[in-house]
């Protein structure tokens, strides 16, 4: 089993403000340069900065340099920040294989400090046995757009994302001086606008099909629950019924004994110094993801995620939703994007404030999507209320309360806080940004990973 990685010491985005700045005339960008960072070479037309040191990435010895690269490119007639955004989120589907684009944003324009108004990306993939979180932010300046992007450990995210997101919000596009070929092509097409928000005079592009470019199958090996819940409870020999599953699984010699990667498993799954579940349903299908830590190890163990069943799932769907399991051995720093992927959290328009619904009619609409809505309920509820609905409850070694938390497809993730007890029971559902939802995910899974590192093995 690996040793843990260390969190190294906070950095402060006060070191933004009082480090130096990187020009680059040619193409008229100027980045902060906080103090511990140098500029370094990079293709033509790009402006990098990086950490003068590689930090803990996962794992005992995996390090990563963060960076951060700003471009300028001249654009076609007609291409505006949404254009942009939309290409930038569509690359970033394509892109990401082992991880999950996890938030798409506004990024809102401040008088004070005159950040560039445009469209902020967050999302974060497994490479080797590091985490990586990216975030970018693009913006159209004079015609040319304009592209920053932060890469840096996730298992560094209280470390370095204040001070990266500082870096990027720094970034400033005047004149450039060195000649260029404007964009040649026709003037562009927009993206498709949300005729939800159009209605209402916002221009927002339309996310409703993100969440079906990236469904969230877990890596692994798959197996029936009742053989892996059995092997990782036999004490002695297992049990003939599961002896074929398990052979053909590769963790089960053919004598009956656990292989080395069956009793790996074994290990991680009894030896455990730190857990955390997630529980959802879907019909009569109870859905799980379990994890076990060790050190710098996490047992994933984990059903079909709520958001890949059809609508109304039936019979078959739901045995093999909830009868197959996927088991994987991950690194800690990656727990995040896994709970990230099973709650169904990525880019997405929250809209309205909170509400209050009776708990009965909540548990209701979450079962079945005929149920109405309250008689007066405001067009941001109705629009959620037109989506699929699942709920999930997240358990964690350490946590104060159990976080209840309603995917609410194209409407976004909301927080379900329950108020009093019994039929007059009241639940408060607070609709939470994809981008502040997933740094929710990262607290939690640091202080459990931190929890279960100090527990006497």
């Amino acid at each position: 089993m690996a040793a843990a990685a260390a969190r190294d010491a906070l950095v402060s985005a006060d070191d933004v403000r009082t480090g130096g700045k990187v020009s680059d005339p040619a193409s008229g960008l100027r980045l902060p340069l906080p103090a511990g960072w140098s500029r370094v070479d990079g293709p033509p037309g790009h402006v990098t900065i990086a950490a003068d040191r590689a930090w803990s990435a996962g794992g005992a010895e995996v390090r990563f340099r963060p960076t951060v690269t700003a471009s300028r490119v001249p654009l076609a007639p007609g291409v505006d920040a949404a254009a942009l955004g939309t290409a930038a989120l569509a690359g970033a589907l394509a892109s990401v294989e082992d991880g999950r684009v996890l938030a798409y944003d506004v990024s809102a324009d401040d008088p004070a400090t005159g950040p560039l108004t445009g469209r902020r990306l967050l999302f974060a993939h497994r490479q080797g046995r590091a985490t990586i979180a990216v975030l970018q932010a693009v913006t159209v300046v004079d015609g040319h757009g304009v592209t920053v992007t932060a890469s840096f450990p996730l298992l560094q995210w209280a470390a370095l994302r204040p001070l990266v997101g500082a870096v990027v919000d720094g970034v400033r596009a005047d004149a450039p001086t060195a000649a260029e070929v404007p964009a040649a092509g026709e003037p562009a097409e927009g993206p498709r606008r949300d005729p939800w928000f159009a209605a209402r005079g916002e221009d927002l592009e339309d996310l409703a099909r993100v969440a079906e470019a990236q469904p969230a199958p877990a890596a692994g090996l798959r197996l029936s629950r009742a053989a892996f819940d059995h092997l990782a409870g036999a004490r002695r020999r297992v049990a003939p019924e599961f002896r074929d599953e398990l052979v053909a699984a590769g963790l089960l010699r053919a004598g009956g004994r656990p292989s080395e990667d069956g009793a790996g498993l074994v290990a991680l799954a009894r030896e455990r110094t730190g857990h955390l579940r997630l529980e959802s349903a879907r019909g009569a299908a109870p859905l799980a993801l379990d994890v076990s830590l060790h050190g710098a190890d996490a047992l994933v163990v984990t059903t079909a995620a709520p958001g890949e069943l059809p609508a109304d799932p039936r019979g078959g769907e739901l045995r093999d939703a909830a009868g197959v399991v996927t088991v994987d051995v991950v690194d800690a720093s990656l727990l995040p994007v896994v709970l990230a992927g099973f709650v169904g959290l990525g880019p997405a328009w929250s809209a309205g404030g909170a509400v209050e619904l009776p708990q009965d009619l909540l548990a209701r609409r979450a079962a079945d999507p005929r149920t109405p809505p309250p008689a007066d309920a405001d067009a941001a509820l109705l629009r959620a209320w037109a989506q699929p609905w699942f709920l999930c409850t997240l358990h964690a070694d350490g946590l104060d309360a159990d976080r209840l938390l309603l995917n609410a497809g194209a409407a976004g993730t909301y927080v379900v806080r329950t108020q009093g007890e019994g039929p007059a029971s009241v639940a408060r559902l607070q609709p939470v940004p994809s981008a502040l939802l997933f740094e929710d995910l990262v607290r939690i899974c640091d202080a459990v990973v931190d929890r279960a590192q100090l527990s006497p093995r």
